[in-house]
């Protein structure tokens, strides 16, 4: 079981909130704008590639979904959205882990 420390929830946080007077929007606000009626759940950023997020969320009519998030210098845009199998071709193998996510086998 992995331990997590103060510090490093801290930099989770950090992360997943949108940059200090730039407007720019985090991963939550992100999820928001591209699903206005998405009740999101946890975010979480690729360890191995920072670039790349995934949130849990719930859609009306369509249950559970993931959403996954691209960082950029303008803030978090959503990737794709769909069932945990979604951000296949987007990242590498050790960020998909990271995220919870599974794609199917060639």
């Amino acid at each position: 079981m992995r331990t997590i420390t103060a510090a490093g929830a801290l930099a989770a946080l950090i992360l997943t909130l949108p940059a200090a007077g730039t407007g720019a929007p985090g991963p939550a606000e992100a999820v928001r704008a591209a699903e206005p009626g998405a009740r999101i759940g946890a975010v979480r950023i690729a360890r191995s590639d920072p670039r790349f997020a995934a949130a849990a969320l719930r859609l009306p009519g369509a249950g559970a979904r993931v959403a996954v998030l691209a960082r950029s210098a303008r803030g978090w845009r959503v990737l794709d959205l769909g069932p945990r199998t979604v951000g296949c071709g987007l990242m590498g193998d050790r960020a998909l882990r990271e995220l919870g996510l599974a794609c199917p086998a060639p």
